[in-house]
């Protein structure tokens, strides 16, 4: 177990600039799991001996006392789960955050290469305006690591970096920009077309913006009005035991989970 989860979190772990091991994170990862899904084991037993009998506890509802249980078991289980990923969401917020500044570099890269600069030039140039492009900064910063590692000249290296990255778009601007500089090329047609390519779909992404948030906001106006007055109401209406607890999960694990959906969906666009 410990190889597959050191062999899937090693590039989150990478991208996500942790100070800690593939394999120390593997491991770390095995003994967070184990320890979140034992507690969920043993109160499912529970509930489950409850609800058949062979357990007798001094209440009048044993069967709505095991649902609860179950439904408390999934907790730890998710709170651990959420815990272990956090590298996947660290890389994927900072590959977001790339994505952003890739108009303003490949701007920045045509600049340059007008200037008979080469585009690895301006790669590092980003780490002189660390408030202007504070992501592709940690970027180039570990392009460099790359090239000091590996041994690698600043083509090599920036090719290596796109191998590693998980958004396309980042990798594919890297691959452009290694490309343009080993083959000699007009590197500044090259660069001029990528930062047309990047500031138009820049543009239409500023146009669909406005009907991505009204969709957006008619989603959180279901999930948040209309769903959870139905819900409530019926709940109201048809009030026992079991409508009673499945108010309870509703309350405690749909509605952060829906709202946990809806934030990294809002953050996403």
């Amino acid at each position: 177990m410990q190889k597959y989860l050191r062999n899937f979190f090693e590039k989150y772990i990478y991208l996500a600039d942790m100070k800690i091991t593939p394999s120390e994170y593997a491991k770390k990862a095995q003994n967070m799991l184990l320890a979140g899904i034992a507690p969920a084991v043993i109160l499912a037993i529970v509930a489950l001996l409850i609800r058949t009998g062979h357990l007798a506890v001094p209440i009048q509802d044993p069967i709505g006392l095991s649902q609860t249980m179950l439904i408390i078991s999934l907790f730890p289980v998710l709170i651990t789960v959420i815990w272990v990923f956090e590298p996947v969401f660290k890389a994927s917020e900072h590959m977001r955050q790339v994505e952003r500044e890739l108009p303003y570099i490949s701007a920045l890269l045509s600049i340059y290469a007008a200037g008979g600069k080469p585009p690895h030039t301006a790669l590092q140039s980003a780490l002189n305006k660390l408030d202007l492009f504070p992501a592709t900064s940690r970027m180039v910063k570990r392009i460099n690591k790359l090239k000091t590692l590996f041994v690698l000249d600043d083509t090599d290296a920036i090719e290596a970096e796109g191998r590693l990255v998980t958004s396309q778009l980042v990798s594919d601007v890297l691959f452009s920009v290694a490309g343009a500089e080993r083959r000699e090329a007009d590197i500044h047609a090259v660069l001029g077309d990528k930062m047309k390519s990047m500031f138009m779909s820049l543009k239409e992404k500023y146009k669909s913006l406005s009907n991505q948030m009204k969709i957006i906001g008619d989603i959180i106006l279901i999930f948040y009005g209309v769903m959870p007055l139905t819900l409530y109401v019926v709940f109201v209406l048809f009030a026992n035991p079991q409508v009673q607890l499945q108010s309870y999960f509703y309350s405690l694990i749909v509605n952060p989970l829906i709202s946990i959906a809806l934030i990294y969906l809002t953050d996403a666009h």
